[in-house]
């Protein structure tokens, strides 16, 4: 998932395996998701 919205993400016990790139907040109650932040420059 690619998110760059700065919207939080919920990852339920039911996910993984996913791969999340996103500019929000993530909570990952599934197994082995991997999350990356971007970090913007203005």
């Amino acid at each position: 998932m690619h998110n760059e919205t700065g919207l939080p993400i919920k990852l339920t016990k039911e996910s993984k395996n996913c791969k999340i790139i996103t500019n929000g907040e993530v909570t990952d109650n599934g197994r082995n998701n991997r999350n990356n932040r971007i970090k913007r420059i203005d």
